[in-house]
């Protein structure tokens, strides 16, 4: 991912390798939403991940950029199903809303 080395989050994370931060596969699992991972980005919570140094707050990359690296940390989660729920969450949301003005 070429963002990743332009905003320097290659030095310490990568896909699916520890280092000195998590892999964004062990993100990904956390189920976080993408809007969670970008306000992460900007604003790290050390205590949501023990074990690892703090990670430095990110606040010159762009919303639009790290909203790019949140879907695609979020597509290195293998469990399908945790991404389908995300989003079914939404429409799920849009159709009871619909159901309700019809009734």
């Amino acid at each position: 991912n070429a963002l990743m080395s332009k905003y320097t989050c290659i030095a310490c994370h990568r896909p699916n390798q520890r280092l000195v931060g998590p892999a964004y596969a062990d993100v990904a699992k956390k189920n976080y939403s993408n809007e969670e991972i970008v306000n992460l980005i900007y604003n790290p919570i050390p205590s949501h991940w023990p074990g690892y140094p703090p990670m430095a707050a990110m606040k010159q990359v762009p919303k639009y950029d790290a909203m790019k690296l949140a879907v695609w940390i979020n597509s290195l989660d293998g469990d399908k199903k945790a991404t389908s729920k995300k989003s079914s969450t939404k429409k799920t949301t849009t159709k009871s809303s619909k159901t309700t003005k019809k009734s």
